[in-house]
């Protein structure tokens, strides 16, 4: 049997038994009555352990259960860890019932927020420390002095923030991909023209956050 190794990228043949063999399947989010799309991930992640474990391999499954997320929020403004906790409870009546065992492990998310709420402030840190890279290579003074302001934790969370608001993830994934398709099919104008607008719009982008937080700052300084 071959499997796809998500550490390789690539399918793998299984080692000869006993193994070991360690698995995670996304678990779901909670916030209502599993459904078919939450089953489906736990039966197929149970069924391999058993049949691995059953053909003598050493064999572990890991199935997380995200308790806290922006759906969970939208669900029961105010009380969402509630919801959170009932909602999980739900989760694992619902697949006990199925009869297939249980995962050797269910962390939930909110028992790693700390190292979640860290990770993510280096994604954050990485991707403005990437950006001011590109920006002094173009030579834009501006959005270099830009991203420099961008030094503290506040500024950079509030930022992060904003670009799932306001839908810049989207914009930004369009035009890496412009930018890496032009690359990919050798046509270096393409290219430029491409990182140029990328520049470019990456600087109002900038601006606008920026602003909106001397705004925000403003108003909250008045007596």
């Amino acid at each position: 049997m071959r499997l796809y190794d998500t550490y390789s990228r690539s399918l793998v043949e299984l080692p000869a038994a006993p193994g070991p063999v360690r698995m995670y399947f996304c678990g779901p989010t909670v916030y209502a009555r599993a459904h078919i799309g939450n089953a489906r991930p736990f039966v197929v992640g149970m069924w391999l352990r058993s049949w691995l474990r059953a053909t003598g391999y050493d064999a572990q499954l890991v199935h997380n259960i995200t308790d806290i997320n922006d759906k969970i929020y939208d669900a029961a403004p105010g009380a969402s860890a509630e919801l959170a906790a009932r909602a999980t409870e739900w989760y694992l009546e619902d697949t006990a019932d199925l009869g297939l065992g249980m995962p050797d492990r269910l962390p939930k998310a909110t028992d790693s927020v700390p190292q979640i709420v860290q990770f993510i402030e280096e994604l954050v840190e990485a991707d403005v420390a990437f950006h001011a890279v590109i920006a002094r290579a173009t030579g834009n003074a501006v959005l270099t002095s830009l991203l420099a302001s961008l030094s503290t934790r506040t500024m950079r969370v509030r930022l992060w923030r904003g670009r799932r608001v306001d839908n810049a993830l989207d914009v930004t994934r369009d035009e890496h991909r412009r930018i890496y398709e032009a690359i990919v099919a050798g046509d270096p104008e393409l290219a430029r023209a491409a990182a140029t607008a990328h520049i470019a719009s990456g600087e109002r982008w900038l601006r606008s956050q920026l602003a909106d937080g001397d705004a925000v700052e403003t108003r909250n300084q008045k007596p």
